[in-house]
Formats: structure tokens, sequence, C-alpha cells
């Protein structure tokens, strides 16, 4: 997964949303980056960060950038190199137990596609806070599909399938969807998004 895992792009992609949506409080940059990410796969067909995305209790969650977030030692001294480690400890600095402010004003590793799918979670979601914002995911039939076992405190966390990512939520059993939003803000034409999780699957992105 790291293959491909930019932490360059991510930090970059982190700032961006966090001066757009004023998201100190890491889990909202959870969030805001998961949207973002759902935009893109269903849009161009890969995740912009390349993350592996779990399913915990409060929400889809990318693996890698939760670690980065969140100081994971065992991320920063194995996972990455220490010339990145070091990159990512000084641009990021912890402001309080869960709020972060990331200091990257380069935009170098952002692509025109990143930057429409920051827009679009920042235009949608920015204005939520952080349980807000988890409450908004469990609507969505990635973090749903699991439902029942976080309900019944079987799991504490699942592989989220990606191809999941293309299916739209049953908004007669999406309760905050109605409340904070009033309509699915991923709602595309059924043909496109049929067509773009076709290839999707036929190509075995979800193993990226």
């Amino acid at each position: 997964m790291l293959k491909k895992f930019n932490i360059y792009k991510i930090a970059q992609a982190s700032a961006y949303l966090q001066n757009k949506a004023d998201a100190a409080h890491y889990m909202k940059l959870i969030k805001l980056v998961f949207f973002a990410d759902r935009y893109h796969l269903r849009h161009w067909g890969s995740l912009f960060t390349f993350d592996k995305y779990i399913a915990i209790k409060l929400g889809p969650s990318g693996s890698s950038t939760k670690d980065i977030y969140t100081f994971y030692d065992f991320f920063y001294n194995n996972e990455i190199s220490n010339e990145q480690a070091e990159y990512l400890k000084k641009i990021i600095k912890p402001i309080s137990d869960f709020e972060i402010e990331i200091q990257e004003t380069n935009k170098d590793h952002l692509s025109i596609s990143t930057i429409k799918s920051l827009d679009f979670s920042a235009k949608h979601f920015g204005k939520f806070d952080e349980f807000e914002l988890s409450n908004i995911t469990h609507d969505y039939p990635e973090w749903k599909r699991y439902e029942h076992l976080f309900n019944n405190k079987l799991t504490d966390r699942e592989d989220i399938l990606l191809e999941d990512f293309f299916e739209n939520p049953d908004l007669s059993n999406s309760k905050y969807i109605i409340r904070y939003l009033g309509n699915d803000p991923f709602d595309e034409d059924p043909s496109f998004i049929s067509a773009m999780k076709e290839d999707f699957v036929n190509n075995h992105h979800q193993c990226i």
C-alpha cells in the first residue's frame, strides 16, 4: 500500500482542507479526506491517497492517514523513511490532544482532480464538526455493510471494500444525510457511476 501512498501529497491535501474547512481536529480531517477520496474514486477510478480504508466505530478511516495525524510510532519508525518522518514531524504540530496544525503551503503534489475532490469535500462537509461527520459517514454503504457488527460489539475494525464507494446510500434509511444535508451530494448520473464501477472492478483497482 505504501508504494503508492504519498506522504507529501497527503500532507499538502490535509493542509488544503484544514485551511478551507477550519479543520483542526484530526478526526474531522480524516472524514474530509475520506469524502474527497470517495469523490475521486467515483470520478477518476482511483483514490487520490492510495490509502487502505478501514471501518471503525466512528466511521471510515484511511489507515495511514490516521497514523500520520496521530503520530503513531510504528508508522513513523517502520513504514516510511527517516527523511519522510522528519518532514511530517516538521510540518504537523499537535496543538491539543485531538487537534493538529499543518504548516504546509506547497501544492505541487496536488493534481487538478485531487483539488476538485478536496473542494467538493470542503464545500459539502466542511461546515460540520467531527462528530456530525462521523454520523454522516455511517449512512454510506461502505460503513453500513458492517453496522450490525459494530452495533452488536462483534468487531472493532473491518477492511472496507472500495467497490462499495460506488454504491449510493438508501436515503429512506439514511437519517444523518437527510438531517444534515437534505440529500446525497454524491448523487450522480447512474449510468456514469455504473460504468466507473465496472471499469474499477474489471481492472482490480481495489487491490491497490
